[in-house]
Parts: structure tokens; C-alpha cells; sequence
């Protein structure tokens, strides 16, 4: 998925003030109902590649202090998405990636040849 510049509020499960806004470059399994999700997160301007091998046992650096997640989202850079239903959705159409404390659910990735794809 592509980082787009579009925000607004928001304050979700991953206590953020700011809905990042994404664009769905391809679905690899299941279906989305858009071509656009958001989901609460911090715009940064640096990279926060994972250093680990493939496959990650482990979440990205951004995401290891704090309260397990990776918030952290660098505008135009794109990011594999394993996305689930939060278990307090009203609405099962609500997705995030946010399900699993330091799992690698949100990795930043590095084009469509990187090995975590």
C-alpha cells in the first residue's frame, strides 16, 4: 500500500491523533472494499526498514518501545499490510493492522521485489 498525504483527525486503538490515509497498490490475499484505508499512525520523515531476516519473527524498529506498534508512516514510501477486524469494531468492515502487540503487521517495504512480499 502507497502513504498518502491526506490526514486528519482521528484517535483510534493506537492512541493517535492523526488518520493516515493509504493507497492500495494490490491485495495479496482476501478482498478490501476500496482502494483507500485509513487507520490512525504519526507521519515521519525518516525510514524504518525492518533489520531482521525474512520472515520477520519480530515488528520494525519503530515499533519496539512505547505500546508495541508501529505508528510510524513515511509519506510516499509503501508498507505490506496484514489487516484484520479489531476485536472492539462496531462495524466488521473496520480493518487495521493493529491486532497483534510487536508482530511485523505494518512492515515498511522496500518496492515489488522485497523478499517480505
Amino acid at each position: 500500500m502507497g502513504l498518502s498525504d491526506n490526514l486528519s483527525p482521528a484517535g483510534g486503538p493506537a492512541s493517535s491523533n492523526i488518520l493516515v490515509e493509504f493507497q492500495v497498490l494490490r491485495v495479496l490475499k482476501g478482498e478490501l472494499s476500496s482502494r483507500v484505508i485509513s487507520f490512525d499512525g504519526h507521519i515521519v520523515s525518516r525510514n524504518d526498514f525492518n533489520e531482521l531476516p525474512v520472515p520477520y519473527p519480530f515488528i520494525r524498529p519503530g515499533g519496539r518501545s512505547g505500546n508495541c506498534y508501529a505508528l510510524e508512516y513515511r509519506l510516499g514510501s509503501q508498507y505490506l499490510l496484514i489487516l484484520r477486524t479489531p476485536h472492539n469494531a462496531e462495524d466488521a468492515k473496520t480493518l487495521t493492522p493493529y491486532w497483534s502487540p510487536l508482530a511485523p503487521t505494518n512492515e515498511q517495504i522496500r518496492g515489488s521485489q522485497d523478499p517480505w512480499l
